[in-house]
């Protein structure tokens, strides 16, 4: 961790992660059934727990207690990173492509 990061922590800017949800295309509210939050929660759990294997490797002051780790352990988390990255995205496009399905259909049904 470098120490300008440390030090100066930036607040969470609340009205750029909107745009930036909605440049990527996320414009309706999602609802995510058990399964799928359970399995995009299971992913983000993944992703920080192997990361958190690949910064002890290093050691945040690269002492002789950083964890070694092997060529293909390396890899095989980073790819293990890329690959849950990958799923719980492609869930967050599914969900988003039902949603502006179901509101484009309630949009053409005639008024009552």
């Amino acid at each position: 961790m470098t120490e300008a990061f440390r030090d100066d922590p930036q607040p969470f800017d609340l009205h750029a992660a909107a745009h930036a949800n909605t440049v990527a295309g996320f414009n309706y509210s999602l609802r995510l059934q058990h399964h799928q939050a359970a399995s995009l929660a299971r992913s983000l759990r993944g992703i920080e727990a192997a990361a958190r294997v690949l910064v002890a490797e290093t050691g945040e002051d690269y002492s002789d207690t950083a964890l070694v780790l092997g060529g293909y352990l390396r890899s095989g988390l980073i790819e293990a990173i890329v690959t849950m990255a990958a799923n719980a995205g492609e869930l967050l496009d599914m969900v988003n492509d039902q949603a502006q399905a179901a509101h484009k259909d309630k949009a053409a049904q005639p008024a009552r």
